[in-house]
């Protein structure tokens, strides 16, 4: 959808510039709960300190653009995270 496409078009060089690819965009609308969560990736694995440094500089680029007009929660993920870690 069209915020789906905005959202892409304005995070993806943001994620390349810190290193990581952009794996993912999900937006959740849920009133005054919506949920912004970008799933990130990296060659030799993603840490919690990639997340956080994309999380601010992410927080930074809506900010300035403001695409999502409503209240939301910006989450960032990897793929792998969601993964068990036992097998």
């Amino acid at each position: 959808g069209y915020i789906g496409d905005t959202l892409q078009a304005l995070l993806k060089p943001v994620v390349v510039s810190l290193g990581c690819v952009l794996w993912g965009i999900e937006y959740i609308p849920q009133g005054g709960h919506s949920v912004l969560r970008i799933y990130i990736d990296k060659e030799d694995g993603v840490q919690l300190e990639d997340c956080e440094r994309v999380s601010r500089q992410v927080s930074q680029v809506l900010d300035v653009e403001d695409p999502i007009k409503s209240h939301y929660t910006l989450e960032v993920s990897s793929p792998g995270l969601e993964r068990p870690l036992y097998e």
